[in-house]
């Protein structure tokens, strides 16, 4: 009798394991009955186990910005909730949205510019496109992320919309109080109100909408105070 076990482990897993090390761990045992004695044997292997493209993809953004941003991970959340049957691609796109940002800086103040805005979309859409192509991933995929990031401020199609909603709903939640405590000391009442109605407002359907609605009321009054 042979009874083979898989555990897949992580650094949240058994003992400590390095940073982004995944490793499968096989355990064997083997089982002999002989007359009038038992023999027992057992085995272990370690090996690597590859990270997923969506972790790859995580690893890097974060590399990028220099930590991990609430922001990607609930976009992520939501670009979940708003396509139910959301792909790997989906799930990068949302990720991955502001990538041009956190490879060229964030410096740029002027956010609610169409050029810039759609300059960092499309921007955007080439770099995360190049990281894919790189890291071997299918050209679908390449595609996919590549046609929803370059749209993801203004919309366009179904998906796209999808994602610039899912990205509004966690500004709104995520980043909307840094623009309003801090940001507002810098760039004004004005800049920060159209900013957040502009994040509200683009959101394609009420029906999701719905979702945004308690924390753009609750930042919108916040704002007041510097008015």
């Amino acid at each position: 009798m042979v009874i083979d076990i898989e555990l897949t482990l992580n650094r949240f897993g058994f003992g400590k394991i390095a940073r982004n090390k995944f490793q499968l761990f096989f355990l064997r045992f083997s089982f002999w009955k002989i007359p009038n004695k038992y023999s027992i044997s057992f085995e272990i292997n370690w090996r690597k186990k590859e990270k997923s493209l969506y972790n790859k993809v995580v690893e890097y953004v974060d590399k990028a910005f220099g930590k991990k941003k609430s922001h990607f991970e609930r976009a992520v959340y939501w670009i979940e909730k708003l396509i139910p049957n959301a792909t790997e691609a989906h799930k990068i796109s949302a990720y991955a949205h502001d990538i041009e940002r956190g490879i060229k800086g964030e410096s740029d103040r002027d956010y609610l510019n169409p050029e810039i805005l759609k300059r960092h979309s499309e921007e955007g859409a080439e770099i995360i496109g190049k990281f894919l192509e790189k890291n071997g991933a299918d050209i679908e995929i390449i595609n996919k992320v590549k046609h929803l990031i370059s749209k993801h401020e203004f919309g366009g199609d179904v998906e796209q919309n999808a994602l610039m909603d899912a990205d509004s709903i966690s500004y709104l939640e995520t980043n909307a109080k840094h623009f309003v405590e801090k940001r507002v000391l810098e760039d004004g009442y004005e800049k920060i109100k159209e900013k957040l109605d502009w994040m509200y407002n683009r959101i394609s359907s009420d029906e999701y909408r719905k979702f945004a609605k308690e924390n753009y009321e609750k930042w919108s009054r916040e704002l007041e105070k510097y008015k």
